[in-house]
């Protein structure tokens, strides 16, 4: 897939992306990932994205958000 980089002056081919943080890179071969958006989340939408990491980083496989 091609994707547009953040600044809008790169066009990039890619099929990875992941999450760091507070935006979004797609890994580019043989060459510096690259930043396609940047965001940021507040209250319970910041919460969850923080469960999801520390989810990913523990290896669970199934998520839940219902309060």
């Amino acid at each position: 897939m091609f994707f547009l980089s953040q600044d809008g002056m790169r066009l990039v081919e890619s099929s990875h992306l992941y999450i760091n943080e507070s935006s979004i890179f797609a890994v580019i071969n043989g060459g510096e990932d690259v930043e396609l958006a940047h965001f940021e989340l507040y209250g319970a939408a910041q919460e969850a994205l923080r469960s999801v990491y520390a989810a990913i980083e523990d290896s669970e496989a199934v998520f839940s958000f219902a309060e």
